[in-house]
């Protein structure tokens, strides 16, 4: 049986974790798997142009495989290199398409290739009716247990002797777990995960 430790839900300080972490769990398997639910995105960019004409189409990428689908229409949307504000009328897997241009007191600018755009709210009219629905699903998730030993000893006359400071063996024991909290932060499934 396998314990799971986590310290999700800890603080690094630097020195170490703290603050409350999440139950522990017991795997039989070193895979282990759980469900995780993600925001819906506010950000994408643009892949290729489009001019100042109302009704324009720009392709988006940045926000998965199908980029488009993190837009509602009614969306408002902000351009972040022009500060143009723009409202969405239809959505597609790989495009949206920009039906209200200079929404606001903002002027119509052309928009380039990697333009940034942020969903910044959403335009209801009075009494309007619920909008479109756009949610994401949970997902299985899953990843591996990692184990990291190091050794640490002294001998048993350095274990017995006086020493000036403190004794080697427990200052030995606090340099390998400070060792063993920077290997699980730099290792390479913690940056995967």
């Amino acid at each position: 049986m396998l314990t799971v430790l986590t310290n999700v839900g800890k603080v690094w300080d630097g020195k170490g974790y703290k603050g409350m972490s999440l139950l522990k769990a017991s795997t039989g398997n070193p895979e282990f798997k759980w469900f995780e639910k993600f925001y819906g995105g506010k950000y994408c960019k643009v892949s290729g142009t489009y001019t100042t004409a109302t009704d324009q189409t720009p392709t988006v990428v940045g926000a998965g495989s199908s980029s488009g689908y993190i837009f509602t229409a009614g969306d408002i949307v902000l351009n972040s290199r022009t500060g143009e504000r723009m409202v969405v009328g239809t959505v597609a897997a790989t495009t949206i398409q920009l039906h209200v241009r200079s929404y606001g007191s903002t002027a119509a600018a052309a928009g380039l290739d990697g333009d940034g755009l942020y969903i910044i709210g959403n335009v209801n009219e009075e009494n309007s009716g619920a909008r479109n629905l756009n949610s994401t699903r949970s997902a299985e998730e899953s990843n591996y247990t990692q184990i990291f030993k190091k050794t640490i000893g002294v001998s048993g006359t350095e274990k017995e002797a006086t020493l000036y400071g403190p004794k080697d063996l427990p200052l030995e024991r606090a340099i390998a777990a400070t060792e063993h909290a920077l290997d699980k932060t730099l290792s390479p499934v913690s940056v995967m995960a």
